[in-house]
């Protein structure tokens, strides 16, 4: 087992950190960093965030993508470093592009939901499909939305559909949901003019196409 392994397989305690530091350090490892700052940011506070992006920024410049989508969440939250959403997106690209799952699900879903830059459908698909096809439920429910309403690809309820199922079988709530009001609307619902809204609110927006909107936000309310 490797030095990394054991620490994400065992509870590292808060007065464990200073261990944690000199284990990474010595290991030069980006690996061991990216663990480190995944301790430092559940440890939370000022000082640990701070460090955290330090050690983050270092294992992303040694060439670890996940490193840098994870750099990217500090910047988008404001964790250890002033709240920068247009510097995050920048960041979750580059993860994306040099091959980061998670950096893949964060570009996507902001280049398909444009709350903080402009929508770029045919990019954010082929993130979020590298991630879906990696496993990613999150990922696999914002490309069933996608197929639904027809963005970059042409409108395919089946296709959305079993991608809300691959979602829901693998525990994402939201695609649970999905699937009801997809149920719900039936055939006959008319998608045109359905706005694409972030995560939590594109539900919203479909249940809106439902002929038992009624029922289903009460359901959403229970």
């Amino acid at each position: 087992m490797t030095v990394t392994a054991v620490f994400e397989r065992f509870d590292v305690r808060p007065e464990d950190a200073g261990r944690f530091r000199r284990v990474a350090e010595a290991h030069d490892s980006p690996g061991l960093y990216l663990a480190f700052a995944r301790f430092l940011l559940e440890l939370g506070g000022e000082e640990n965030e701070g460090e955290a992006v330090s050690v983050l920024e270092r294992a992303a410049g040694m060439g670890c993508a996940d490193a840098a989508a994870m750099l990217g969440d500090c910047h988008f939250l404001g964790r250890g470093v002033p709240e920068d959403k247009a510097k995050a997106i920048e960041i979750y690209v580059g993860a994306a592009e040099a091959g980061s799952l998670p950096g893949c699900y964060s570009a996507g879903n902001e280049l398909l939901y444009g709350r903080n830059v402009e929508p770029d459908y045919a990019r954010a698909y082929g993130f979020l499909k590298r991630a879906a096809d990696a496993g990613d439920e999150r990922a696999a429910n914002s490309l069933g939305i996608m197929h639904l309403l027809g963005l970059h690809v042409g409108e395919d309820r089946r296709e959305a559909k079993r991608l809300f199922r691959k979602a829901a079988r693998a525990g994402d709530q939201s695609a649970r949901l999905n699937l009801r009001i997809l149920k719900a609307m039936g055939r006959r619902a008319d998608l045109s003019g359905a706005t694409v809204l972030k995560p939590g609110e594109a539900e919203e927006t479909l249940s809106k196409n439902s002929p038992e909107e009624g029922r289903m936000k009460g359901a959403r309310r229970a």
